[in-house]
């Protein structure tokens, strides 16, 4: 573990499926394997696994500073000030629309597949209908930094 980098040293690539549980992490060192080492392979409907990176749970402040920056601490551990943060999955890649399911976004590298195609002309609201179609929970979601 990185000694100044705690919680990035935690953060794991990995696959969830639509009920938000981890299907298996990937190796950290080459995402077309499985933590194993197995090569990871398209489904029955000739899907890749969908990427993300798992943030561990962690404490943040957040503090201004003199030049009206702000300043995010993060903590393995519960400081004084410090809120706590649950263990997170974020898209490892832009959300993509896949051609034959238009009202589907996923997360997979743009080499994995021809059919996956940038989405840019959503509203917000249906970008998280989107986000959270197939009887995904509400914890899927659109980021909007």
């Amino acid at each position: 573990m990185h000694s100044t980098l705690p919680i990035q040293s935690k953060m794991r690539g990995c696959t969830i499926n639509n009920a938000d549980d981890v299907i298996k992490y990937l190796d950290p060192e080459n995402w077309s394997r499985w933590e194993d080492g197995t090569a990871i392979a398209v489904d029955s409907a000739g899907y890749a696994p969908e990427y993300f990176v798992e943030i561990p749970e962690h404490y943040r402040l957040l503090v201004s500073t003199p030049n009206n920056e702000v300043e995010i601490r993060l903590s393995e551990y519960n400081l004084p000030g410090f809120e706590k943060v649950p263990k997170q999955y974020i898209a490892a890649y832009e959300a993509t629309e896949v051609a034959s399911t238009p009202t589907l976004l996923r997360s997979v590298s743009s080499n994995q597949s021809s059919t996956n195609i940038p989405t840019t002309n959503l509203t917000l609201n249906l970008m998280q209908a989107y986000a959270r179609g197939r009887n995904r929970s509400n914890h899927w979601n659109v980021y909007t930094y």
